[in-house]
């Protein structure tokens, strides 16, 4: 935090299934001297997409959503070449789709970029983009009658109490967001449209996310054989990346210890989350300054290496800090 200059942090550490570390450093708002809290609200980037694959995959656990089908059966929207493409490849950002630009709705989006080329052919490597868990979204919109927002605050918000977690979040304790900008340093946050919501576009806090933690790791809202499945990673052929994709995260081994992870970034803001499901361990960390350098992957991997003696990856994380 002090090489950024980072305004405040949020962390929470568990190992064994209990929390063992939960404090705030610095300040949620600079000129005001209080830290934030466990109920502090951060947007949260990114880590929207494991949120969204827990949903997306009480939907297969119920029957509804194979992951191993053609979207096409899902959706009816998408460009006919991209209605092959698996659910699970977008889940897994395997899709070779192309990047998408931001724009006004889902339907423009997609077609601005209809007719353009895949990066490689399905499931054939990996490639981060962010609209590939806008498709999920849209899937998940279709299979329960209900928009993202509404679905997931009734099957995952509601029945783990995750009570500031979602879209516009009401609550007085909230972070304010600084980036980097001709001219020194601004507040503000990010403005996330609402198709991009189930991919970067959540706010929560350290407190939801210890909530989603434990059900996770116990087992509730999702079995253990469908978070066992969340977290298998689609290695492409050939691939040499330290971290491979799972549906909604990312996986890599540390000498024989799986560890699952998820960052994120909009502006204002960056959040990670590691786990390390056999060991029972979760790194969880909101933070208020978008700033490049600022992702904090080699710190976390320092924690978990230093304090439970998982090793460290060859290489860095992926970088991904788009708002979308």
């Amino acid at each position: 935090m002090a090489k950024h200059d980072t305004p405040g942090l949020m962390i929470a550490v568990v190992n064994r299934g209990r929390v063992v570390v939960e404090r705030g450093y610095g300040v949620k708002q600079l000129g005001s001297p209080e830290p934030p809290d466990r109920d502090t609200v951060f947007y949260i980037g990114s880590v929207s997409k494991a949120v969204t694959a827990v949903g997306a995959m009480l939907l297969v656990q119920q029957g509804k959503l194979d992951l191993d089908q053609p979207v096409e059966r899902y959706l009816k929207n998408l460009p006919p070449r991209w209605g092959r493409i698996k659910v699970r490849q977008f889940m897994t950002h395997t899709s070779g789709i192309p990047q998408v630009p931001k724009s006004k709705s889902f339907a423009d989006a997609v077609a601005r970029v209809a007719n353009l080329p895949f990066k490689f052919p399905p499931g054939a490597d990996q490639e981060y983009n962010n609209f590939n868990f806008s498709v999920v979204g849209q899937v998940m919109e279709a299979l329960s009658g209900m928009s993202y927002l509404d679905f997931m605050r009734q099957n995952v918000f509601a029945p783990l109490h995750m009570k500031h977690t979602g879209v516009n979040v009401d609550s007085p304790d909230q972070a304010t967001g600084y980036h980097d900008a001709p001219g020194g340093r601004r507040a503000g946050g990010p403005d996330i449209v609402l198709y991009g919501v189930p991919s970067g576009g959540l706010q929560s806090t350290v407190a939801d996310l210890l909530e989603l933690d434990a059900a996770i790791r116990d087992g509730r809202v999702l079995r253990p054989a469908t978070v066992k499945a969340m977290f298998e990673p689609t290695v492409p052929p050939g691939s040499h990346h330290p971290w491979s994709y799972t549906p909604g995260w990312q996986s890599r081994q540390a000498g024989g210890t799986q560890v699952i992870a998820k960052n994120g970034g909009v502006t204002g803001f960056i959040s990670m989350w590691q786990i390390a499901p056999s060991r029972g361990i979760s790194v969880i960390m909101l933070w208020n300054l978008a700033h490049k350098g600022n992702d904090f992957w080699g710190e976390t991997a320092q924690i978990l290496e230093d304090g439970f003696h998982v090793p460290k990856a060859q290489a860095g994380g992926i970088d991904e800090t788009a708002e979308n």
